[in-house]
């Protein structure tokens, strides 16, 4: 098996699924391109063996996410768990927020807020990145956060694109050059990797 995409949107209920979706993950291990969505990345760090599992082929992760608070450390797992990594693609679309997240890890601390000067950082993102996609990209503070901490980081990162968000704005407003107007201050990020373009699509 090469190729995996877990997609649990129709979930209604948070449940205690951590494990067993710890399990499915470790049943799979073996493959290079791998999918999860919103409710994987919001349960998984309730699993009993957070914070990583090794998934050491994945090559390409695709996060199919809000980038909701709630969803940071489920997106820090997998983060950990592919040391290999060469793609990132995040794609940004709605999704269904659980407030009780099933676990006690701290937000405030977490890498991507963190104000603190000693962060986590991942095997991956310092050693493998090449690569990082964000589509439907808004400009919207949660987003902003995880590229920053990608872009601080990232020290092989030679791409990030950017395809903006066609969500129209209140009465149908277009909202695109807003959108692109956000994505052009990315431009100004201060970035580890001196080989590094930034595409806005």
């Amino acid at each position: 098996m090469e190729e995996v995409d877990i997609d649990f949107r129709s979930e209604t209920e948070f449940g205690e699924y951590g494990d067993l979706l710890y399990q499915l993950l470790s049943d799979i291990y073996g493959i290079r391109v791998l999918t999860v969505c919103s409710y994987m990345l919001q349960v998984i760090p309730s699993a009993e063996e957070y914070p990583c599992l090794p998934l050491d082929r994945v090559q390409h992760l695709t996060l199919r996410t809000v980038l909701h608070v709630h969803e940071f450390h489920g997106i820090s797992f997998f983060l950990n768990s592919c040391p290999h990594l060469e793609i990132l693609t995040i794609d940004i679309a709605p999704a269904r927020i659980f407030p009780e997240r099933g676990t006690n890890l701290a937000l405030k601390d977490h890498e991507f807020l963190s104000s603190y000067r000693l962060r986590i950082v991942y095997e991956c993102v310092s050693k493998s990145l090449k690569k990082v996609e964000i589509k439907g990209f808004k400009g919207e503070m949660n987003e902003i956060v995880v590229i920053n901490y990608l872009l601080c980081y990232g020290l092989v990162l030679d791409t990030l694109s950017i395809v903006l968000s066609k969500e129209k704005g209140p009465n149908g407003m277009d909202m695109e050059e807003w959108y692109r107007k956000n994505a052009q201050k990315l431009l100004k990020f201060k970035r580890a990797s001196k080989s590094l373009r930034i595409l806005i699509n």
